[in-house]
């Protein structure tokens, strides 16, 4: 190659390879800026958990199990103490129950109906591990327990969580009934 030929490689060089270097820059830069972080994630999800929960409770699929000890089985599963008869003090009566898939987590989902007609849905979950978007919530306390407690497309949900456990109701009932009942998990004697 001449002293010319030499001359206008390079001169297409540069701009080319400066060039690449900022599209792998901006595309790097975009692709930071769009990826949210791990507690953004959880936060968007916990903000949806509700919908999702409460879409379940309106058009609840078969249980897996009818059978109280092999809903109490669920633990090895969800991770931590899954326990039906919680709610049974209350007038619910376990109609079954299943695990359900929440991103990369699990959860149990527990169906009860009440002496009154009403239906009550319970997903217990491990507490560490997925968040619930409790900010359209209203604080209550009932006894000692804290519930959170409000209304997701005209059914009342309570969230609460003890030892790790965390606790969301779908029912039909009333809101103060909803925290009264997610209250009960505070009586269990474990």
């Amino acid at each position: 190659m001449g002293p010319i030929a030499s001359h206008t490689s390079w001169r297409s060089m540069v701009p080319l390879a400066t060039a690449a270097a900022l599209a792998l820059v901006w595309g790097a830069a975009t692709r930071g800026a769009a990826q949210p972080t791990d507690r953004e994630a959880r936060a968007s999800f916990g903000d949806d958990l509700l919908a999702m929960f409460v879409a379940e409770h309106s058009r609840p699929l078969p249980p897996e199990t009818t059978d109280r000890e092999a809903v109490r089985r669920f633990e090895r599963y969800v991770g931590v103490p899954v326990r039906p008869a919680s709610f049974e003090r209350a007038g619910a009566h376990l109609v079954g129950g299943r695990v359900v898939p929440l991103h990369a987590q699990r959860a149990a989902m527990l169906q009860y109906e009440l002496g009154t007609g009403g239906r009550v849905s319970v997903l217990v979950y491990d507490a560490e591990k997925i968040k619930v978007g409790t900010a359209n919530l209203s604080p209550r306390e009932i006894g000692t327990a804290e519930v959170r407690v409000g209304q997701e497309k005209g059914y009342s949900v309570a969230v609460t969580q003890r030892g790790g456990v965390g606790y969301v109701l779908a029912s039909d009932l009333d809101p103060d009934k909803s925290a009264q009942l997610a209250a009960m998990v505070y009586d269990d004697p474990r």
